[in-house]
């Protein structure tokens, strides 16, 4: 891996001081979350179902609740006798096929 790279400055952001490093490089990890809330359209109120919950899929459900989405829902691997997550986060049981 590189120390240092060449990046034209127009994609460069300043990160403000309050702002420390760690949460800083999760600024582009919730840039695509955002971006898909906008151009889903309104979704104050709706039923959203992400499919993923890799990182990506997580911050869309949180992108959907702060953008006032009634519930999300993203369908994760629960153990069957986990109860799940509560509140306006729905989880939907996922069980893997066998060998896979």
């Amino acid at each position: 891996m590189a120390d240092y790279f060449a990046a034209p400055q127009r994609n460069l952001f300043a990160v403000p001081d309050g702002v420390d490093d760690r949460t800083a490089a999760l600024v582009e990890c919730l840039a695509t979350p955002v971006h898909a809330v906008r151009i889903a359209g309104e979704v104050a109120g709706a039923r959203v179902v992400v499919l993923g919950a890799g990182t990506i899929g997580l911050l869309c459900v949180v992108a959907a609740l702060h953008a006032g989405a009634a519930t999300s829902s993203s369908p994760i691997w629960i153990p069957a006798s986990s109860s799940g997550p509560s509140g306006p986060v729905r989880t939907a049981p996922f069980r893997p096929a066998a060998g896979t």
